[in-house]
């Protein structure tokens, strides 16, 4: 029950409210919000820009549904769910996170480790998640609770032997410290001339962004008592792709992600034009920083293109809610004694010999 599609629901979900923070404080920059809304509007947004880009610590709670549906030509049909749900809280280095969202194409690679390291090391929090997957096969439940602290990543053995299926006798913690470790990598040649450290293209600084995306104020509300301003944004998912400005941005990056993109835009045609996403958020009055934001995600494309040789429809939907507090407030984590923690590098160093 516990698959490997599974396993990366997971891992994406945990590295994605790992750096939350970091894509909240770049957000929609670059955006000409005054080409598509009301002057006061367009001020509003871009104080909240400003504001998020600044915010280096945060509380969070989040819930998540997911659904694929492949129905078959004769009838039949199959179906899985996902409901993740978690909180947490986060901080991290905010100037390094700047620095990150500054990476060109002419950024030199040891200052692109530089960065990378600087945030990997710097980010403190603690998360909790509860995974539930559902389909014709039964149900199946995974708690996963993590550890974050200046460079040492931990999980709980409840974590692991959810993930593993073992039992984990004796060991109540188990992490890996990374402090160190991007040095250890970059004097190992052959480790070090694959690795390829480049931000994904910014999609609020292509040209033409504005003329994919549709952005309407609804009437104001409240978030945990807070009063916020409600903005729907809403993306042209086939048009976005069809962009010349994202084609030349990606083929610039000259690596795997380039090839990609290329092949995705060739197989994947027939999926963007069935394909829908749309972003709710919520921003504080006052204060102008981002308290909720709800993305829901839907596409449907023919079953052949899937692998399914009987044909049929596949589709899936997704749903993600978060709700962020605290901002710029400080987070603490405490590191059981007894926590088992491999030093990386030590690690690298060892395999290498």
């Amino acid at each position: 029950m516990f698959n490997r599609t599974l396993n990366l629901l997971i891992a994406t979900c945990l590295l994605l409210l790992a750096c939350a923070g970091l894509s909240a404080q770049s957000n929609y920059e670059g955006i000409d919000y005054c080409a598509i809304l009301s002057e006061s509007d367009c001020q509003l947004l871009e104080a909240n820009e400003e504001a998020m880009w600044y915010v280096n610590s945060f509380a969070v709670a989040f819930a998540a549904t997911g659904e694929t549906t492949y129905a078959n030509r004769a009838g039949g049909s199959e179906q899985v769910t996902l409901d993740i749900r978690g909180s947490g809280q986060m901080a991290f280095d905010a100037e390094a996170a700047a620095d990150w969202s500054t990476i060109g194409a002419d950024t030199p690679q040891a200052e692109r480790v530089d960065i990378f390291d600087r945030i990997l090391t710097s980010i403190v929090g603690a998360l909790s998640v509860t995974v539930v997957e559902s389909s014709s096969e039964g149900t199946s439940e995974t708690s996963i609770n993590a550890l974050m602290d200046s460079g040492v990543y931990l999980v709980d053995a409840t974590t692991l032997e959810s993930l593993s299926g073992e039992a984990m006798d004796g060991v109540e913690w188990l992490g890996v410290d990374v402090n160190g470790a991007m040095e250890t990598i970059m004097a190992m040649p052959d480790i070090a001339a694959s690795i390829d450290i480049t931000p994904m293209p910014n999609a609020a600084d292509l040209e033409g962004i504005e003329q994919v995306l549709t952005i309407t104020r609804l009437p104001d509300s409240e978030v945990n008592g807070v009063a916020v301003a409600v903005f729907d944004y809403e993306f042209d998912v086939p048009a976005f792709f069809k962009l010349p400005s994202l084609s030349e941005a990606m083929m610039q990056l000259q690596n795997e992600d380039a090839i990609t993109f290329a092949l995705l835009k060739v197989r994947m045609s027939d999926m963007l034009d069935n394909t829908q996403l749309s972003v709710r958020s919520y921003v504080g009055l006052e204060d102008f920083y981002t308290y909720r934001a709800i993305a829901d995600f839907a596409m449907e494309l023919d079953g052949e293109s899937m692998g399914y040789a009987s044909g049929g429809v596949a589709s899936a939907q997704f749903s993600i809610d978060v709700v962020m507090t605290e901002h710029n407030q400080p987070v603490e984590v405490e590191i059981p004694e007894d926590a088992f923690i491999l030093p990386l590098s030590l690690l690298l160093q060892m395999g290498s010999q």
